[in-house]
């Protein structure tokens, strides 16, 4: 007698596939899909009461004894096609030996679950929806590159971002629009204009205020200007000094003691000069990552279908 390798492979298994038997479970990647199924994977969603919105991985149907179940592959193989309708809708699972599977159960959820790397690539229009919840996790980052085109968000309610550091760089201008208010907070906010105007204006009041010092710092003049009235005040010295100093109005009062050419008055303190940003130049408006992307491929909607003359196995 020959002893053959699929002999010895085979031998102590029965005939039939553990999906028509349901016995030799450990044939099959059974075990695998138990033992790696998530479960309690969160999302940065929460209830009213303040947990965090988590779901599972559906179960992946296992074998058992049927008549209403198809297994197409090899007796001896964990790899193939399993098509059961006990009921009336049915599952198909398509499982391989490393416990990657595809499968459409009984109430019409697809799962599919890749042990290794997954890609999902289109030459044309690539369309996505979900009428409920969608719930992203990614492991460690996630990178987007749009070659050529823009990218556009509508939110009919709310958007919250939570990460460590957030940076934005455009290479044209920022925009921020609010209908109706914009608040910053920060430990230490920083602006700068490096090349032109920093520009204020208000339909209402500015109001400016500081716990510590507040100054104000200007390399060439430092203009003031009030078309109604324009009071300063000061709950202890003011003080003004200049190297001309001058006061000039209809009618000029001054109160209390005025006391003239007795080398009393001080010195008004220097103002400090702000902290800026440290921060590179930002890039120019044509994006240079990677090769140049202003002459990537236009995207097909409808690409043409792969020909024999592409195929490996034919002559061109």
């Amino acid at each position: 007698m020959i002893l053959t390798s699929g002999y010895i492979k085979n031998y102590g298994n029965t005939y039939l596939s553990p999906w028509l038997t349901g016995e030799q479970m450990n044939r099959t990647a059974t075990a695998l899909h138990r033992t790696f199924a998530r479960e309690g994977i969160e999302t940065p969603a929460r209830y009213d009461d303040g947990t965090p919105v988590s779901w599972n991985e559906p179960p992946v149907m296992s074998p058992g004894r049927s008549v209403n179940t198809t297994f197409i592959g090899n007796r001896g193989s964990a790899s193939g096609i399993v098509i059961n309708d006990d009921n009336s809708s049915g599952t198909i699972l398509i499982t391989h030996s490393t416990g990657t599977v595809i499968q459409l159960d009984s109430q019409g959820t697809v799962l599919i679950k890749s042990t290794g790397d997954t890609y999902n690539h289109s030459e044309g229009t690539q369309f996505q929806m979900s009428t409920g919840d969608t719930n992203l996790n990614v492991g460690q980052n996630y990178n987007i590159m749009i070659e050529g085109g823009s990218n556009k968000i509508w939110i009919a309610g709310d958007m919250e971002v939570e990460c460590e550091n957030y940076l934005v760089t455009a290479r044209g201008k920022m925009t921020f629009n609010s209908a109706e208010g914009i608040e910053l907070k920060g430990a230490t906010i920083s602006m700068e204009a490096h090349t032109d105007n920093i520009d204020i204006y208000s339909a209402n009041k500015i109001k400016v205020g500081a716990e510590g010092t507040l100054s104000i710092h200007s390399i060439e003049a430092l203009n003031i200007q009030s078309d109604a009235t324009m009071g300063i005040k000061s709950d202890e010295e003011l003080v003004m000094n200049g190297s001309d100093v001058q006061i000039k109005g209809e009618t000029v009062y001054i109160d209390d003691v005025v006391r003239m050419a007795e080398g009393g008055a001080g010195d008004a303190p220097d103002a400090e000069n702000p902290v800026v940003p440290e921060m590179t130049d930002p890039p120019s408006p044509v994006m240079t990552t990677g090769s140049n992307r202003t002459n990537a491929n236009p995207i097909r909607p409808h690409p043409f279908a792969i020909s024999g003359n592409l195929s490996d196995d034919q002559p061109v």
